[in-house]
């Protein structure tokens, strides 16, 4: 007997094996697990610093400029953002994942330190 022969003289065991199959099929549904939008961050150092009273231009090059160049050696680090701002200069380090942000923040401060005598007093 092949499947066809069965279907026809049995539609009621068609009916319930694809009865079971559509019941196995929506639980299996409700169960899995996806995500549309994964959790993750990405590691990020943002270093602010004030210079009240500078025009941008007096802030990319005193403070900004030099800031990025300090962290240009920091290790992990894949790109760097500037923004230069009245009053106010934002430099952002984005990281590479599995970096270790604890020890990259502490790298950046000392690199900071090292710098912080060539940059304007406020």
């Amino acid at each position: 007997m092949n499947i066809t022969e069965i279907s026809i003289k049995r539609p009621s065991l068609i009916i319930v094996l694809f009865s079971v199959f559509i019941l196995l099929g929506y639980i299996g549904f409700t169960n899995l697990s996806y995500e549309l939008m994964p959790d993750f961050n990405q590691p990020v150092v943002v270093i602010k610093t004030g210079y009240p009273g500078a025009e941008p231009e007096e802030v990319e090059t005193s403070v900004s400029r030099k800031i990025e160049d300090a962290l240009a050696n920091l290790e992990g680090v894949d790109y760097l953002v500037t923004k230069s701002l009245p009053n106010a200069s934002v430099v952002i380090a984005n990281l590479k994942y599995g970096t270790d942000l604890d020890k990259t923040m502490q790298d950046a401060q000392r690199y900071i330190d090292n710098i912080s005598k060539d940059l304007p007093k406020m």
